[in-house]
């Protein structure tokens, strides 16, 4: 069977013996950027959470059309559904239409003007891209996490949920497949309707 490797279905020991001081500063999404992942949905909730900057761990195939994404969003948070700016801080993207945009790459020059627009009203940023991590700032990324938000579309197994429960933080995932059976509604963490923004940025 030289064809055949075989994966083990665990979390590194180093999530388990993790002794460090822990803090809880920033909402943390960890995934790779593929769309089942659906990043994109943490990126919009975060336009509606007041006071916190969250933090995107990972890299994909996606990873540019979700930082385009990000800048879209914020923009469309700032100038409104209509063109206004009066609740544009509560402009709610339709789920469909956020799908329409991944599908769709900005072109450079309109995710260019879009930054330029944000940048002009000084609006605050809402996520930082961090990339990929060492193992050792990895588990920093976790020990200082506020909480860990899993909001994937498709999730058979969810190792980063099992990752950050070993950290000591608490899980915002979506119920799907087999995260209820990781994720402890109201107990080790908080389960979410597929799709549902409002609800991920309540939790």
């Amino acid at each position: 069977f030289d064809n055949v490797e075989v994966f083990s279905a665990g979390i590194d020991e180093a999530f388990l013996t993790y002794d460090e001081p822990l803090s809880f500063e920033s909402p943390l999404c960890v995934s790779r950027h593929e769309f089942p992942k659906r990043t994109e949905l943490f990126l919009h909730a975060m336009n509606h959470v007041d006071g916190l900057e969250g933090r995107v761990l990972g890299v994909g195939s996606v990873t540019e059309r979700l930082q385009g994404i990000d800048a879209w969003l914020r923009l469309q948070h700032l100038v409104g559904p209509e063109g206004s700016i009066a609740n544009a801080a509560r402009c709610l993207v339709d789920d469909g239409k956020l799908w329409r945009q991944y599908a769709i790459h900005l072109p450079p020059e309109e995710l260019q003007a879009a930054r330029e627009a944000i940048d002009a009203r000084g609006v605050r940023p809402t996520v930082r891209f961090l990339g990929r991590l060492s193992k050792d700032d990895l588990l920093r990324e976790y020990g200082s996490a506020l909480c860990v938000v899993c909001p994937a579309y498709d999730e058979d197994y969810g190792l980063s949920c099992l990752e950050a429960m070993a950290c000591g933080k608490p899980v915002i995932a979506t119920d799907i497949m087999g995260t209820p059976e990781a994720v402890i509604h109201g107990s080790t963490g908080l389960l979410i309707k597929p799709g549902d923004v409002l609800g991920l940025a309540k939790a």
